[in-house]
């Protein structure tokens, strides 16, 4: 696997821990924020595995179209995408409302586990490559997906 791709892998499969982590710690809003990016950096290092270009786009939905991502990764994607901005800043959302007094354990969770899907996708794709990427499995919120 190129050097870039196994830096984002790695780094992809942290957020995703750290995303359970924070569930665990009753703070939601900073789960999902790290969900999303636990689903962009396996996008991206789907992108430079493929492409050999690393990639400054923060639009998911548009990394999953380019990668030719299955309709429900492109979802996750999709939904995931604006949780990078809401999730830290009151006034991009539309109700104005403080990220961290409105994020629940079942938004968390739902992001969790589409970024986990997105994580499941991108794995299939880096070992299409003849990459080594693995990741284990056996994450509390990925089995309640389940």
């Amino acid at each position: 696997m190129r050097i870039e791709a196994t830096k984002l892998w790695k780094q992809a499969e942290n957020e995703l821990e750290v995303s359970e982590a924070l569930i665990k710690a009753f703070q939601y809003a900073a789960a999902s924020f790290h969900a999303q990016q636990a689903a962009e950096m396996a996008l991206k290092a789907v992108n430079v595995e493929q492409t050999g270009l690393l990639s400054s786009e923060h639009k998911l939905f548009d990394l999953a179209r380019r990668l030719g991502a299955p309709e429900s990764v492109f979802r996750a994607a999709a939904h995931l995408g604006p949780v990078y901005v809401e999730t830290r800043y009151f006034d991009a959302r539309a109700d104005k409302k403080v990220p961290s007094d409105e994020y629940t354990e079942d938004d968390a969770t739902a992001y969790f586990n589409e970024a986990n899907e997105v994580l499941t996708w991108s794995e299939q794709q880096l070992m299409k490559s003849g990459s080594a990427a693995t990741r284990p499995r056996s994450t509390s919120a990925s089995r309640s997906k389940k």
